[in-house]
C-alpha cells in the first residue's frame, strides 16, 4: 500500500508540473504566442477537462468494471478507494483534438463570414 501512495503521490506531482509548465510557456512575458492562440489553447486545456464534470459524455467501464473517463480518448482510470491513474498520451490527444477542432470551427467560421459580406 506504501508503494501505491507513494506513485500517487509521483503521477500526481508530474501531472501538476506538467499543467504548471503549460501555462508558464503560454503567459510567459516574452512569448512569441499571438493572444488568439493563447486563447485557443486555453479554451482547448479547458475542453480537455470537462467533459470528466458532465455525465455520461466522458464515461464507461470496462469489461472489468472499472470507469474510464475521457473524451474523446481515455484519460483517467478510477481504481478505487481514492486511487487515479491517467494516461498522459490521451490527455495529450484530448487537447490535440480540441485545439484542432476549435481551429477548424474557426475556419469554416471565417469562410462562411467572408462570402455573406
Amino acid at each position: 500500500m506504501k508503494g501505491m501512495c507513494e506513485k500517487m503521490f509521483v503521477n500526481t506531482i508530474l501531472l501538476v508540473s506538467i499543467v504548471v509548465a503549460f501555462f508558464f510557456v503560454i503567459f510567459r512575458p516574452k512569448s512569441k504566442i499571438t493572444k488568439r492562440k493563447k486563447y485557443i489553447y486555453i479554451i482547448s486545456f479547458i475542453l480537455t477537462f470537462l467533459p470528466f464534470a458532465i455525465p455520461n459524455v466522458g464515461y464507461h467501464i470496462d469489461s472489468f468494471g472499472r470507469p474510464y473517463f475521457g473524451y474523446p480518448f481515455d484519460a483517467f482510470l478510477y481504481l478505487g478507494k481514492g486511487e487515479i491513474a491517467y494516461y498522459s498520451l490521451g490527455l495529450l490527444f484530448n487537447f490535440l483534438f480540441f485545439y484542432l477542432l476549435i481551429l477548424l470551427l474557426i475556419k469554416i467560421w471565417k469562410l462562411f463570414t467572408e462570402k455573406v459580406t
